[in-house]
C-alpha cells in the first residue's frame, strides 16, 4: 500500500535549537504512523502580496546596522556567530524537504503532492505569522484533511484586530490541538471551539531517537559543569548561576550571544561556545550537572534526560512580548514549578532539593496517552 504523503508545514529555517529539533521531532512521530512526512519548504519573501512588507523589515535591520546598534563586543565575533550558524544550519540535512516553493500561488498549487497537511508545532501562531497565511493552513483547498498539533501562540493574549482572523482559520482546520494551557482558553474564547492541549513534539517522539542522536556526539568538556543557555540578557540571571558556581565548585558552560550581542554575556561562563549544532546542544545537557536556561525548549531537554534544572524568566510578568507563559504551562503540566527562579538567592535554596522523575515521567505518560489519541484520531481519518 503507497504510504499517505503528509505535508509538514514546521518552521525550521531558523538558527534557533528548539526551532530545528521541534521540526525533527515531528517529522519522526509522522513517519513512526507508517506515512511520509515532507517539509513543505516555502519562501514567502517570493510572494508579491507581501514584498513591501519584507522589504520594510529588512531596511530596519540595514538602518539598526549602519547605526550601531548591534554592537560587536571583539574582533572575532562575526566570525564565531557565523559558525554557530553553520552548525545549527548544518542540522538541516536530517529533513525531508520539499522542493524550494517561491510564491504563494505556487505554494497553493504544491497542496496536489499531498494527502493531509500538518502544521506545528512552535510559536506559529505568533500574530506576526498571520500576513503569510502559511502556518494557519489557509493555502489548503477544503478536500486536503489539515491537522493542528501543539501550536503556540506565543503569549496570552493577542489583538482584538487580529480575532476574526483567528477565528475563521482555527474553525476551518479539522483537528485542532493546542500546546499552552493559555492557548487552550484563548481558542475557546475566539472560536468557541474546545481543544485538547498536548505535549510539544520533542517530548512526544520516541527517546530512543535522541539518545541515537547524540550517539556518535563528542563532548570535549571534562570538567563537571553547569550548563547555560540564555536567550535573554539579565545580568541577574547569571549573578544567580555564578552564586551556584561558587556553592558547587563546577564550572559553567555558556553559549553566549543567541538572540543579540549583550554584555552580559561579555565575562561570563569559564567556557563560551559557539560551535555548537543542534546534537552537541542536546550532548551538552545530557552530561551536566545542572543546567540553567530560560529556554523552553532548553528546559524541555533538561526534563527528557532527568537533569537538575532551573528556569529563569525571560521576561517580566508586565511585557506585552513575553512568551514566559509557555514555560508556565510545562511547569505546571509536569508539577515542577519548584524550578522557577525568580529571585538569585532562591537557586542556593533550591540547591540540594532533588526532582522526583518518577512523578514526572507518570504525568508525562498521561499526557503522551492524550497527545497519541489525538493524533491517532487525526491520522485515521486521512483518506
Amino acid at each position: 500500500m503507497k504510504k499517505k504523503r503528509i505535508g509538514l508545514v514546521s518552521p525550521y529555517n531558523i538558527v534557533n535549537y528548539g526551532t530545528k529539533l521541534q521540526a525533527f521531532a515531528m517529522q519522526e512521530i509522522i513517519k513512526s504512523y507508517g506515512m511520509e512526512p515532507e517539509i513543505v519548504n516555502y519562501f514567502p519573501k517570493y510572494d508579491r502580496r507581501l514584498h513591501v512588507v519584507f522589504k520594510k523589515v529588512k531596511n530596519t535591520i540595514l538602518r539598526r546596522k549602519k547605526n550601531g546598534k548591534e554592537k560587536v563586543i571583539d574582533s572575532n565575533i562575526n566570525e564565531k556567530l557565523l559558525l554557530r550558524s553553520k552548525s545549527v544550519n548544518g542540522f538541516d540535512k536530517k529533513y525531508n524537504l520539499s522542493k524550494p516553493i517561491k510564491g504563494y500561488g505556487n505554494l497553493k498549487a504544491s497542496t496536489c503532492n499531498y494527502d493531509a497537511f500538518i502544521c506545528g508545532s512552535d510559536q506559529i501562531w505568533a500574530e506576526g505569522n498571520l500576513i503569510t497565511d502559511f502556518y494557519s493552513l489557509e493555502f489548503v483547498n477544503n478536500k486536503k484533511k489539515t491537522i493542528a498539533y501543539a501550536p503556540s501562540f506565543g503569549t496570552a493574549t493577542i489583538s482584538d484586530k487580529n480575532k476574526d482572523k483567528y477565528k475563521k482559520f482555527i474553525n476551518n482546520i479539522d483537528f485542532v490541538s493546542i500546546r499552552e494551557e493559555s492557548g487552550k482558553k484563548l481558542i475557546n474564547d475566539i472560536a468557541n471551539r474546545e481543544v485538547k492541549q498536548v505535549l510539544d513534539p520533542t517530548l512526544l517522539v520516541d527517546r530512543k531517537i535522541w539518545n541515537d542522536l547524540i550517539y556518535n556526539v563528542k563532548n570535549e568538556i571534562n570538567d563537571k559543569y553547569i550548563f547555560c543557555y540564555f536567550l535573554g540578557t539579565s545580568k541577574e540571571h547569571r549573578e544567580a548561576v555564578e552564586k551556584l558556581k561558587n556553592k558547587t565548585g563546577y564550572k559553567i558552560i555558556n553559549m553566549p550571544f543567541i538572540k543579540c550581542i549583550n554584555e552580559a554575556d561579555k565575562k561570563f561562563g569559564d567556557y563560551k561556545l559557539f560551535d555548537v549544532s543542534p546534537e552537541k546542544f542536546i550532548r551538552l545537557i545530557s552530561e551536566a550537572e545542572y543546567v540553567c536556561t530560560d529556554s523552553f525548549h532548553g528546559t524541555i531537554f533538561s526534563i527528557i534526560f532527568k537533569k537538575t534544572f532551573y528556569v529563569f524568566e525571560r521576561f517580566s510578568k508586565e511585557a506585552e512580548e513575553s512568551t514566559n507563559n509557555r514555560l508556565y504551562s510545562l511547569l505546571k503540566m509536569l508539577e515542577l514549578e519548584q524550578q522557577l527562579i525568580k529571585k538569585s538567592k532562591d537557586i542556593l535554596e533550591n540547591v540540594s532539593h532533588k526532582i522526583d522523575y518518577k512523578k514526572v515521567n507518570e504525568l508525562l505518560k498521561e499526557q503522551e496517552n492524550i497527545s497519541s489519541d489525538f493524533l491517532n484520531e487525526a491520522l485515521s481519518s486521512i483518506n
